[in-house]
């Protein structure tokens, strides 16, 4: 029989509601609930939210995460389905809100932005620069003929 190590208990147990904190954040973001929502409901900061949710996203296979991926575009293209429906409205009115319409318009260009960010395009990336070009250094005052 081994040795029962004190503490065993309470860090499975730790371990479970890890676990299970992850799968929530998992599921919410996934129904499209905010950093700061989520921080809200579990009593902890959304910086941390974000960092367990990335912790989550590495963890999971691959596969789950293009249909991660495949959901949350499917998500994307439907409200973009539904602003440009408004928009389309809007431009129609002999008299717009202005409001509204600026509204939509920053609707329209957050929801670019998470298609951006889903698909990792904003990500930094290294770029490999090669320059070649020629240096001439000029001395004034001096006659090259002289020099000869």
């Amino acid at each position: 029989m081994a040795p029962r190590r004190v503490g065993q208990p309470e860090l499975a147990a730790r371990e479970y509601d890890d676990a299970q904190r992850l799968a929530q954040i998992i599921e919410w973001r996934r129904h499209a609930r905010s950093y700061r929502w989520i921080a809200e409901q579990l009593g902890i900061s959304h910086q941390r939210v974000w960092e367990l949710y990335q912790e989550a996203l590495a963890a999971i296979k691959v596969p789950a995460v293009e249909a991660l991926r495949q959901e949350a575009m499917e998500r994307y293209e439907g409200l973009m389905a539904e602003l440009r429906d408004l928009a389309s409205i809007e431009a129609m009115k002999d008299a717009p809100d202005v409001n509204a319409l600026r509204l939509l318009l920053d609707s329209i260009a957050k929801n670019q932005e998470g298609i951006r960010k889903l698909f990792g395009l904003d990500a930094p990336a290294k770029v490999e620069a090669t320059v070649q070009q020629q240096i001439r250094y000029v001395v004034e005052g001096v006659d090259p003929e002289e020099l000869k």
